[in-house]
């Protein structure tokens, strides 16, 4: 099931699909300030759902500190996976802020699958 923006907003930089694997949060454009209610509205319901996390930034052109932010406060409440691949701005991002120890990004949406449906496994196992 995918489903849009939680406000309904057609230009949306953000929408939820939902699989019998995981939870995914598809973001797209420019990840910043004017984003931050909607993209944090949105990975709530991801949450929420109880699924493997996985953030698709494979679209987004560009994130700021906004960004890294929000995903960073999600790995704090749950196992988060990322998927790219990332355009140059944004990987430069990760780089320059020293995130990507905690941020690991995968090369591709069923990559991150696989790892988030594992992480989620073994946590349960634990």
């Amino acid at each position: 099931m995918t489903t849009g923006p939680p406000n309904g907003n057609a230009t949306s930089v953000v929408s939820l699909s939902v699989t019998d694997q995981a939870a995914i949060v598809v973001l797209h454009g420019e990840i910043d300030l004017t984003a931050h209610h909607e993209v944090t509205l949105c990975f709530e319901a991801a949450v929420r759902s109880g699924l493997p996390l996985v953030a698709d930034l494979s679209g987004v052109t560009f994130a700021d500190s906004t960004a890294l932010n929000m995903l960073l406060r999600v790995t704090q409440e749950v196992p988060l996976s990322l998927a790219g691949p990332l355009a140059p701005q944004v990987s430069r991002l990760f780089e320059v802020s020293g995130v990507g120890a905690v941020l690991i990004v995968l090369a591709s949406r069923e990559a991150a699958v696989r790892h988030a449906s594992r992480t989620a496994g073994a946590r349960k196992s634990a």
